[in-house]
């Protein structure tokens, strides 16, 4: 689903859940009624949509409390913003270390977003927000805080041949 435009002055949420399609409690048991060797469970997802405005979320939620024939698990609203926070993962232990942790300033640094759902969804923020172009590359001179560790690397290597 491609997002309308960007407004920065809009709040804006990612939701992430689990979907096991046809996998709803009562379906199956009614399938088996027809046919005992179906499956005991659906088919499994995880859904993961950004940019999802406040109207977006209550639109996903209405659908999440009728799900039949579906089953839903795990749902997440998590806002955009908290997911810019940059955090910094410990290279000897692995830990998330946060702002006010000791040792903050050290190790491999990241957005929130990045380290709980990799790249491929910092990267759409970063391309849907303006801070990088169609090749991964950022718009200004300087590389911010959130960008992605790929793009970082595409302009050091940009910035070395020039």
């Amino acid at each position: 689903m491609k997002m309308k435009k960007y407004n920065p002055k809009q709040n804006y949420y990612f939701i992430d859940y689990g979907l096991e399609e046809r996998g709803h409690p009562e379906y199956i048991k009614e399938m088996k009624k027809e046919d005992p060797s179906h499956r005991d469970m659906g088919c499994p997802r995880w859904v993961r949509s950004s940019f999802n405005t406040e109207q977006d979320v209550q639109e996903q939620m209405n659908f999440l409390f009728n799900p039949y024939p579906d089953k839903i698990t795990d749902f997440r609203v998590r806002s955009e913003t908290e997911l810019n926070e940059i955090v910094t993962i410990d290279v000897k232990t692995n830990k998330v270390l946060y702002k006010s942790d000791e040792g903050f300033e050290q190790g491999i640094k990241m957005t929130q977003r990045e380290y709980d759902f990799g790249t491929t969804y910092q990267r759409l923020y970063d391309y849907e927000t303006g801070v990088i172009d169609d090749e991964g590359l950022p718009t200004t001179k300087e590389i911010t805080d959130g960008l992605n560790q790929e793009s970082k690397n595409k302009f050091k290597e940009m910035k070395g041949t020039k």
